[in-house]
């Protein structure tokens, strides 16, 4: 777990590496990752994830006002690298979860290698580890109208083709997809083969989902 004090600006970009719109790729760290924030609770404003070769930085922005961009700190990497593959709002938009891939070496104790979900707190400014699979990787998330259950793309490593540069970091798939509840307990398969997972806002009135034997 990890305690920083929250969010501080940082220097601007250029329009078209922040906006979802018209971004481009003629540039370093171009935005990969777009995520507006729940409508009701913060309806001016989104995530924006940018790759890079080494970290992938999270900045929060207005829509309205995109290139007052504010670096989120979330810490320094625990490994050499870590990729950002999936971002998803709370529900109140308290804050955010995010799906990582730590890989690489380091100097003194560190935890293995693997993807990871993430929670970021706004208030606090902390992030809390919910769920490490080490020796796998987690791709892209979504969270449940309720804010308690997670979905996510679950593979065995990165794809590393030339896509990367386009896309940004992605699993390759196939995939499977897992749900996992927000405190990182009861992890259990829900498709076998499927990938990039979005929430029906009546799924859990619908569904019954499976449960471990």
């Amino acid at each position: 777990m990890h305690t920083r004090r929250g969010i501080g600006p940082q220097p601007l970009l250029e329009p078209e590496r922040v906006n979802p719109v018209h971004a481009t790729h003629h540039c370093c760290l171009p935005p990969y990752l777009v995520t507006m924030a729940p409508s009701l609770a913060l309806p001016d404003t989104m995530l924006i994830a940018q790759d890079g070769a080494i970290d992938t930085p999270i900045y929060r922005a207005s829509i309205t006002h995109a290139r007052a961009l504010q670096r989120i700190d979330l810490g320094p990497c625990p490994l050499t690298i870590c990729a950002i593959l999936g971002i998803a709002w709370l529900p109140d938009g308290s804050g955010f979860l995010l799906s990582r891939q730590e890989t690489g070496f380091s100097f003194g104790s560190a935890p293995p290698e693997g993807g990871v979900i993430y929670g970021y707190d706004f208030v606090s400014g902390q992030l809390t580890e919910y769920l490490r699979l080490p020796g796998e990787a987690i791709g892209r998330i979504a969270l449940s109208p309720n804010g308690q259950t997670v979905v996510f793309e679950r593979s065995h490593t990165l794809d590393e083709t030339v896509k990367r540069v386009e896309t940004g970091p992605r699993l390759l798939c196939p995939c499977e997809l897992w749900l996992v509840e927000r405190d990182g307990s009861n992890t259990r398969l829900l498709v076998s083969d499927g990938r990039a997972p979005v929430w029906s806002p009546l799924a859990l009135s619908t569904l019954s989902l499976p449960r471990p034997q």
